[in-house]
């Protein structure tokens, strides 16, 4: 293994796969709210497909079943748009306002929208969320093809 190379497992990485290009830019999509101007709702670079965490649409909705499938909805559109699909998706950070009274049916409403070919690493944190009606926010990290 020479300097411009590093090892990950058994497979050996090329540093200039990590090193930061000019192919950074944002996405210009329609899918999801309007972002605030203090960052990128999206952003495609190296190939990747960066989504900015997404909140559910229609706060009357006051399941976390209802509200899961609203935001996977709008994460449908932005993977379509940024030129990606679920069965790319790499990584999945779920928030939610309470495991304990929400779990199952996050779960329930993720099982139904999955890939299960293609499942992602996920991780599932308990938090605060900007606005006390929001019981779900996902942000995702897909390939493009």
């Amino acid at each position: 293994m020479n300097e411009a190379e590093f090892c990950i497992g058994s497979r050996h990485i090329s540093r200039s796969v990590f090193q930061w290009t000019s192919q950074r830019r944002p996405v210009k999509l329609t899918g999801g709210r309007p972002g605030p101007p203090r960052f990128s709702k999206h952003v495609i670079h190296n190939h990747t497909l960066y989504i900015a965490g997404q909140v559910p649409y229609d706060l009357t909705d006051k399941s976390y079943k209802g509200q899961t499938e609203q935001v996977l909805k709008l994460i449908d559109t932005i993977l379509e748009e940024g030129g990606s699909s679920k069965k790319n998706i790499l990584k999945v950070c779920s928030f939610l306002r309470s495991i304990d009274e929400g779990a199952d049916e996050y779960n329930a409403a993720w099982d139904a929208w999955c890939d299960r070919e293609n499942l992602p690493v996920r991780t599932t944190i308990e938090a605060k969320l900007m606005s006390p009606e929001f019981l779900v926010e996902i942000d995702i990290v897909a390939a493009v093809q």
